[in-house]
């Protein structure tokens, strides 16, 4: 057997070695990109005084809302999010649900 064929198989071996152990390493996750980073839908949603949703376009006019026909032409549904507002009398806060987390605003008296 050659020199070139044994120094081979010598360094083959710890680096087959490291290559199957590799798969055990621990990996760091990417971490959740930062709502307030990236790009933002071209509408928002805000309350009026009485706790009313109100949709409002890129440029900040208000979208009246209208009937629509069913079933909407798309391929697939991307995704669903439920908006859930409670105002209670006498706290002067209001719960604000929005993709599992849970937010308490403080109201004005």
């Amino acid at each position: 057997m050659s020199q070139h064929k044994k120094a081979f198989r010598r360094a083959l071996l710890p680096l087959l070695c490291a290559f199957t152990l590799s798969a055990c390493a621990e990996y760091r996750p990417k971490p959740k990109p930062d709502p307030q980073e990236g790009d933002y839908l071209p509408f928002s949603i805000r309350f009026d005084r009485t706790g009313t949703p109100i949709v409002l376009d890129a440029q900040g006019r208000r979208v009246p809302p209208r009937d629509v026909n069913f079933p909407i032409p798309a391929t697939a549904i991307e995704k669903v999010e439920a908006l859930t507002y409670v105002q209670y009398r006498g706290s002067h806060v209001a719960l604000i649900r929005v993709g599992g987390q849970m937010f308490i605003i403080p109201l004005a008296h």
